[in-house]
């Protein structure tokens, strides 16, 4: 028990201890379950590479093709978006936007 902790964070604590140490003798992790794990996340990784260097490449020739040719007037320029509204107080209910 640390001097910050009570005698009911100790019991908790120990009683945390105790499920997770039997939890493993029900279920122990296998070499199987731990590859599979593994090949997942290298998936997973290898998806969200991929994803961030397309992601990358479509941002550079779109701002490319964005940026105003010469003569190109205001009013060909393509229109932007308009500013989204800010939501009232009123309704907000403890919402975060």
């Amino acid at each position: 028990m640390t001097e910050n902790e009570t005698p009911f964070e100790a019991d908790l604590r120990h009683l945390g201890e105790r499920l997770r140490v039997g939890l493993a003798k029900r279920h122990p992790v296998t070499g199987k379950r731990l590859q599979a794990v593994r090949d997942i996340v290298r998936q997973q990784w290898e998806k969200e590479q991929e994803r961030q260097a397309a992601g990358g490449k479509a941002k550079q020739t779109q701002a490319k093709q964005e940026q105003k040719k010469p003569g190109q007037s205001a009013e060909q320029a393509p229109p932007t978006k308009p500013a989204p509204k800010s939501k009232s107080p009123d309704k907000d209910w403890g919402h975060s936007y």
